[in-house]
């Protein structure tokens, strides 16, 4: 862990020395916050706030930048929504072996299509029928990705880095069944700061990124703590 994520990840509370701590980046909330349909995605944080991501996010073919952005899927009585992607909204054909779908799917992230999207006047979140990729950039500290939902049909390739150097890389093939839903669960978890999502030049969806917090080494928690304190006490000499 580089000098910059390490002081990054102090400010963020030296009492993860412990183990991991298991998160989930579902879109529905953001440290606690809820997202609504439509919003823009540029950052985004786990529901209990221990893990944080910047979002970046591009179009294929053409590498434009574009946004990710939340699309709820169903409506406030737990019923789809109709909105204009019935193809991501329940009922879902799940198609993994890991099981019935326990955890409700809400919010999901999309590329959006709509700058490109004449016949979408009024600005509703649409995902793009070219694909496109959404990076998550961990940098305030590194994670333990472990898995994630794909919704659609097509093929999802997901990847990850750490410090510039490639970790994995999985596919998840939904073949051509329409509202398909497929869970990536890796074996073991793999340390990451950053997870690329390539639609290649399909439309789709993501939920549920599973990551937990790689936690400070004591000797480093305390170390900061050490730092911080003596800088407490000059700031108060000073004044």
């Amino acid at each position: 862990m580089n000098l910059r994520r390490t002081l990054a990840a102090s400010a963020l509370g030296v009492a993860m020395c412990g183990a991991a701590s298991a998160a989930v980046i579902d879109f529905d909330t953001s440290n606690g916050i809820g997202v609504i349909n439509g919003q823009d995605i540029y950052s985004i944080m786990s529901a209990d706030g221990s893990v944080s991501a910047t979002v970046s996010t591009i179009v294929n073919p053409s590498g434009n930048t574009t946004v990710a952005r939340a699309y709820a899927t169903v409506d406030g009585a737990g019923n789809p929504r109709g909105g204009r992607d019935p193809d991501i909204e329940p009922t879902y054909v799940v198609v993994d072996t890991l099981g019935p779908l326990v955890d409700p799917i809400n919010n999901v992230l999309v590329v959006d299509e709509t700058p490109d999207d004449r016949n979408n006047s009024s600005n509703e979140v649409d995902d793009n029928r070219s694909g496109g990729v959404i990076t998550f950039d961990f940098t305030a500290m590194d994670v333990l990705f472990s898995g994630v939902t794909f919704i659609d049909d097509g093929t999802l390739v997901v990847s990850g880095s750490l410090d510039g150097k490639a970790v994995f890389s999985s596919i998840i093939d939904n073949g051509r069944t329409e509202n398909a839903l497929q869970r990536l669960a890796l074996g073991t978890s793999a340390r990451v700061d950053q997870l690329t999502f390539d639609f290649g030049r399909n439309s789709g969806a993501i939920d549920n990124v599973m990551v937990s917090a790689v936690p400070l080494p004591a000797g480093v928690a305390l170390l900061m703590t050490g730092l911080a304190a003596l800088g407490f006490a000059r700031r108060r000499k000073t004044t």
